[in-house]
């Protein structure tokens, strides 16, 4: 995760490859090269990461928040909304962290929701660790993003 928080996303992917080849069940390991590969603009292989995630843990909401965030990046929006509603609707029988929400939204590139759903992240404290996160890069510009950094006693 180091690598693609610092941006070195080549060094990224070859990392988490090596790491998946050993432990190839490893949900977290598949989501991050997706994640690698998304960056890289290598869109088939950061999907089918991604969706190899969700089949290694099913439970686990972030991996389908990435998949949003990437197929929209892929320009595929009517599967990455189709996937958002899949969010949706798991949100209605259990939980789904907001920053979840955040990430697919910043993917979609709608600002209001991703804020909103950014400033619940920041409610309850789940947010800190993702900040620097390559899937918010586009909306840093953005004034609302540097309120929620000094909110966090962050520097903006």
């Amino acid at each position: 995760r180091g690598y693609l928080v610092s941006k070195q996303y080549e060094q990224a992917t070859i990392s988490l490859q090596q790491a998946a080849d050993l432990n190839a069940t490893d949900y977290f390991i598949r989501m991050v090269l997706g994640q690698a590969f998304e960056q890289r603009k290598m869109f088939d292989s950061a999907l089918f990461e991604l969706r190899t995630a969700i089949s290694l843990n099913p439970r686990s909401s972030r991996p389908r928040a990435l998949l949003v965030h990437a197929l929209a990046s892929a320009g595929d929006t009517a599967a990455a909304i189709a996937e958002l509603h899949l969010l949706e609707e798991r949100l209605k029988v259990g939980y789904v962290p907001a920053l979840d929400f955040a990430i697919a939204y910043a993917g979609l590139g709608d600002l209001p929701q991703t804020f909103l759903w950014l400033n619940r992240a920041c409610d309850d404290h789940s947010i800190r660790p993702y900040l620097m996160d390559p899937g918010f890069d586009r909306i840093r510009s953005d004034p609302r993003y540097g309120v929620l950094m000094r909110r966090l006693h962050l520097p903006a």
